[in-house]
């Protein structure tokens, strides 16, 4: 928010070489890097709802990836680079879908209350995601509730192996 509304930026690990990514009056947020280091997926309102956004890494294009008059966020990329997930608040299916660069789109889990935070298993076949319902927020897996009686934050979980994650 450095120059009045949320922008992207990168900074090098000793703290110098702060550089900004996106810019204009808009809410760009929830960057998530591609497995190749070369582009950034994040959510924006810049269309007038929140949709999911690419940017190239080195040439500063952007590309607008969903174009749904429903609010879509929370991207994260496939471990291969060749789609990103991310959460849909479409009235008809809300959930987590994916999404390829050329705009092939599937369902990967239908899901009612607040669905946030996917996460791609290392093998790419599963995701990982929260859910907040009924006085409750839960870790489901591909539509699998695996937490109960406990309140998960709704951060990305980190895969530390193929059947082991963090949250």
């Amino acid at each position: 928010y450095r120059n009045g509304s949320f922008d992207i930026w990168s900074v090098g690990s000793d703290g110098t070489s702060l550089r900004q990514r996106t810019s204009g009056p808009f809410d760009d947020r929830e960057p998530h890097v591609s497995p190749d280091g070369r582009r950034l997926v994040f959510s924006s309102d810049r269309s007038g709802n929140y949709d999911i956004w690419v940017l190239t890494l080195e040439g500063g294009e952007l590309q607008q990836l969903t174009r749904s008059s429903d609010n879509e966020f929370m991207p994260a990329w496939s471990p291969d680079g060749a789609e990103v997930a991310f959460v849909s608040d479409r009235s008809d299916s809300p959930g987590v879908w994916a999404m390829t660069l050329d705009g092939r789109e599937r369902l990967l889990a239908e899901s009612g209350g607040s669905v946030n935070a996917p996460s791609w298993s290392p093998d790419g076949r599963q995701v990982l995601f929260n859910v907040i319902a009924n006085g409750e927020s839960r870790l489901m897996l591909s539509g699998r509730q695996l937490t109960f009686g406990e309140d998960v934050f709704p951060f990305r979980a980190q895969w530390i192996s193929p059947q082991e994650f963090l949250y």
